[in-house]
C-alpha cells in the first residue's frame, strides 16, 4: 500500500464652505511626539460615542473600520477607514466632542490565501498529506471541492477510510496537510460533508474512493496550482473512459519534502479502462473496485498524490486518483461516477492560459 503523504494618495474633500466638513483622506500620519495615551474616562466616553453612532457611520459600504486613537495631550480621535479613492464627505467632522478622521485603506481581508487545487491537504485527526482535487458546488450550492474519502475522512492509526464526519477532527479540513511541515502551519480550508461508504471487502463492487468538502475557513480557489486551464480550451466536459483510453492525460499533485513544498505536473497514458482492482487500505481485507482506469507512466503517481484530478490535453475531466503502486501504475475513478455519487457539478475555474504535457 502506498503512503498517503500529500502610495497613499492624498484625497481632498471640496464642500461647500458654508458648512462644517470633515478632513480630508490621508494615510495614516507617523506617530507624534505629542501624542498621548488616553485616559480611562475618556476612552469609555469615546465607547459609548462610538457605539450610539457605529450604524450612522457604517451605513457607507466604503467605511471598512472605525476606531478610537489619541491625538494629542491624551485628547481622543475617530479613525474611520474607508476605501481607497472614496470621497469622505459623508464623515461628520466631530462625533461628540471628538474629531472624526478618516484614513484611506485598501481592502481589509484576511491574510492568507485560499488553497488552490493541486496543493496538499489532510484532515485534522492524522498526520499526513494528499491532493486537493478539483473545486465543486454540491445540489444545496455548497462551494467545496472533490477529494478521496480516504484523505478527507481518514481516521485510526493506518489512515483507513469511512471516518465520522461527525467527528471533529476527521470533518476539519487542513492545508497544507499535517505532516507537510514545509510547507508552513496548516489552516482550516474546509469541513468534510460527504463522503460515500467504502465496504472493505474482497467481493462488494465499490466504484468510488471519494468525498466532497464545503470550503471553509481560508477556504479553496478554483484555480490549479500548476497551471492547469482546461476551460481555456472551451467548456469543461467530462471524458467517458472508451474515449479516455489510449490518451495522453495530465495531473497537478502536492509535491512535499523534508525541505520543499510544492506542486508538479505529471503526464501518462490511459492504458486500460473498466479495471477491477483490489486496493490494500491497511485495514480490513484486500477492497475491491470495478469500473476503474488505469494510467500507466513512469512515477505519475507517488506518495502524496491522492486527491488528484486527471485531465486530458484540452478541456476533458478523466478522472479521480485513489491508488497506484507508487512507480508506474496508478488507478482513477472516473469522473461521471464521482459526479454521481457525490452529487456534485464542477465550479467555474477563471483563467485563461492552459499548461500541458509537453509545453
Amino acid at each position: 500500500m502506498w503512503k498517503l503523504v500529500f502610495a497613499a494618495t492624498i484625497i481632498i474633500a471640496t464642500c461647500p464652505s458654508d458648512r462644517p466638513v470633515s478632513p480630508p483622506l490621508r494615510a495614516r500620519p507617523a506617530p507624534s511626539a505629542k501624542a498621548t495615551r488616553l485616559n480611562p474616562e475618556t476612552l469609555e466616553d469615546m465607547k459609548r460615542v462610538q457605539l450610539q453612532h457605529a450604524q450612522e457611520i457604517f451605513a457607507s459600504s466604503a467605511v471598512q473600520a472605525f476606531c478610537i486613537g489619541s491625538g494629542e495631550s491624551g485628547g481622543g480621535v475617530f479613525h474611520v477607514y474607508v476605501s481607497k479613492g472614496v470621497r469622505p464627505s459623508f464623515l461628520p467632522p466631530f462625533l461628540g466632542p471628538y474629531p472624526v478622521v478618516p484614513l484611506e485603506t485598501e481592502p481589509i481581508r484576511p491574510l492568507a490565501n485560499p488553497a488552490l487545487m493541486g496543493t496538499s491537504t489532510s484532515n485534522d485527526g492524522r498526520k499526513f498529506t494528499a491532493t486537493l482535487g478539483m473545486a465543486a458546488i454540491d445540489r444545496n450550492g455548497n462551494y467545496g471541492y472533490i477529494t478521496n474519502n480516504h484523505v478527507a475522512a481518514a481516521t485510526g492509526g493506518s489512515l483507513c477510510p469511512n471516518g465520522d464526519p461527525g467527528n471533529p477532527k476527521v470533518a476539519k479540513q487542513l492545508a497544507p496537510g499535517k505532516s507537510a511541515k514545509a510547507c508552513g502551519s496548516p489552516q482550516e480550508i474546509g469541513k468534510l460533508l460527504k463522503a460515500p461508504k467504502i465496504e472493505l471487502s474482497t467481493t462488494f463492487p465499490n466504484v468510488v474512493d471519494a468525498a466532497f468538502v464545503q470550503s471553509q475557513g481560508v477556504g479553496v480557489s478554483a484555480l490549479n496550482a500548476c497551471g492547469i486551464c482546461p476551460t481555456a480550451h472551451g467548456s469543461l466536459h467530462v471524458v467517458a473512459p472508451i474515449d479516455a483510453l489510449n490518451t495522453t492525460v495530465r495531473k497537478c499533485s502536492a509535491y512535499v519534502t523534508k525541505k520543499s513544498c510544492s506542486s508538479k505536473l505529471t503526464c501518462g497514458t490511459v492504458t486500460d479502462i473498466n479495471c477491477m482492482v483490489h486496493i490494500f487500505y491497511r485495514c480490513g481485507p484486500p477492497t475491491l473496485f470495478v469500473g476503474q482506469i488505469e494510467v500507466d507512466g513512469p512515477f505519475f503517481s507517488v506518495d502524496g498524490d491522492s486527491g488528484s484530478i486527471i485531465y486530458d490535453q484540452g478541456s476533458g475531466v478523466v478522472g479521480l486518483l485513489f491508488s497506484g503502486d507508487g512507480l508506474y501504475r496508478t488507478f482513477v475513478n472516473p469522473m461521471e461516477v464521482v459526479f454521481r455519487e457525490l452529487d456534485v457539478t464542477p465550479a467555474p475555474i477563471r483563467c485563461s492560459q492552459d499548461v500541458t504535457c509537453g509545453r
